[in-house]
């Protein structure tokens, strides 16, 4: 019987083989003076699950190719593929030369990243079982979101899913650099929705939770813990309470401290924003933001984050950074060509999909130190208050303003949590919000590639519609 390769290996040999097409042709052209090549190829499985019964299941493999040319005056021209063949990989590298003869100089680009002496001694971890892995695998996980209705007859409908990937991707380009990585994920969503008739009329609540992982098997350490959570949040969700305008303490979840804290400090300290005026930080390096016990880390290197890894996606070495320490912003973040706008060196946080000629920036593993409380004491010091889960709005990070809905809270009363807000708006000011922060918990939670604690703040104004 002959040997059947698997459908990733295949298409990680024609990325190769397009790549090396593509250098070999592209060295044909005097007027090409610098150029860059990135892609990756992806063997990815979906499976849906929609009031408590299986919708979907999806499998199939992706493949991409971005091409970036560059002219004597930094002028630059750029093309994807999906399609890996040669006489593809051709066309673009002609569509890109086009593009990049008649488009405009730019004196600000200096190069790309050329080869260090060494990268760091990191390996990526990556899941070997993940590239085998079938559906078949996962009907232990499926089973469990459909058998969890019976659990109680409030419940109306258990939707969500798990998906699971194995990635590669190649960089390559004119001053030395020749990189490849591999990446695994597999990650699990949980969403209830639950309902009863309380003093005549219909009440309903929903809660949602997820996490992604490295490693397949991770699943099944955290899968009962997740569903007793989410089920329990959609319990006490389904009583609600509305709460007067005012100002009051709050006690912050590990997600609500991502979406108020670290998700707006490290999307206004991409240095791209700073350049072009649209980050409330922009004045603030090297000045107090918080209070003196705040300090967040950006950790490439940390044992089994997600986002660990040696080099980024234009082949800077990545290295660990203090972005806040003792409330003082310390850096921003940077890739090579913001690095060269600022006269500094990359951080190592280029970011960019594999069909997009765009080179963004983003962090890596970010790490929000701990404190002295317990999440209990947190909220047995509020005689009334809220325990702040989630909101889905967003910060305005130009001015630093925000305000939303609380998508999931609680009402705190004596000490206790009780029961959840209904309709209850908030508004915060970053800045002012940075120093109100009392205390976080001696713990932290893993919430995809951050580790946050629990934080007690004293007052948010919030507002009961």
């Amino acid at each position: 019987m002959k040997n059947i390769k698997n459908p990733l290996a295949v298409l990680e040999e024609r990325l190769n083989s397009a790549a090396q097409f593509c250098s070999a042709y592209i060295k044909k052209y005097d007027e090409i003076k610098l150029w860059e090549i990135f892609g990756g190829v992806q063997r990815s499985v979906g499976i849906q699950i929609e009031k408590g019964y299986l919708k979907e299941s999806a499998s199939g493999t992706t493949s991409a190719l971005t091409i970036r040319l560059f002219g004597e005056h930094g002028n630059v021209g750029s093309a994807s593929i999906k399609d890996l063949s040669n006489p593809s990989a051709k066309r673009a590298i002609e569509k890109a030369k086009s593009t990049m003869k008649v488009s405009l100089p730019n004196p600000e680009f200096k190069g790309l990243v050329k080869p260090p002496n060494k990268y760091p001694d990191i390996q990526t971890e990556w899941d070997r079982d993940i590239e085998n892995l079938t559906i078949d695998d996962t009907t232990d996980v499926i089973d469990r979101f459909l058998q969890e209705p019976a659990r109680d007859k409030r419940i109306k409908s258990i939707s969500g899913g798990l998906s699971y990937s194995d990635g590669r991707i190649i960089i390559i380009n004119s001053n030395g650099i020749d990189l490849t990585d591999k990446t695994t994920s597999a990650s699990i969503a949980i969403g209830y929705t639950m309902e009863e008739i309380i003093n005549g009329k219909k009440e309903n609540s929903s809660a949602y939770d997820g996490q992604e992982f490295i490693y397949f098997k991770e699943i099944h350490n955290v899968i009962d813990k997740l569903f007793d959570e989410t089920y329990k949040k959609a319990e006490r969700g389904i009583r609600k309470h509305k709460i007067e305008t005012g100002k009051f303490p709050a006690v912050l979840s590990p997600r609500a401290v991502d979406v108020l804290i670290t998700t707006p400090i490290c999307s206004a300290i991409d240095a791209e924003k700073v350049y072009h005026n649209r980050s409330f930080l922009q004045y603030y390096l090297n000045q107090k933001i918080g209070v003196d016990f705040l300090t967040i880390n950006d950790d490439p290197w940390l044992k089994g984050g997600l986002l660990t890894s040696p080099f980024d996606v234009e082949g800077t070495p990545t290295k660990p950074i203090s972005i806040i320490k003792n409330g003082v912003l310390k850096s921003f973040l940077h890739n090579n060509y913001t690095a060269n706008l600022f006269d500094t060196e990359s951080t190592g946080h280029a970011s960019r999909g594999w069909y997009s000629p765009s080179i963004g920036i983003s962090s890596s593993n970010i790490l929000l130190n701990t404190g002295d409380y317990t999440k209990e004491e947190m909220i047995s010091e509020i005689q009334k208050g809220v325990y702040f889960d989630i909101t889905y709005d967003h910060a305005n990070l130009v001015t630093g303003e925000f305000s939303g809905m609380v998508s999931s809270g609680f009402l705190i009363e004596e000490g206790e949590i009780k029961n959840a807000l209904r309709e209850t708006m908030f508004g915060i000011n970053l800045i002012d919000f940075f120093k109100k922060i009392k205390g976080f918990s001696k713990n932290r939670v893993r919430k995809e590639s951050s580790y946050l604690p629990f934080a007690l703040i004293s007052d948010i104004s919030f507002s009961g519609q």
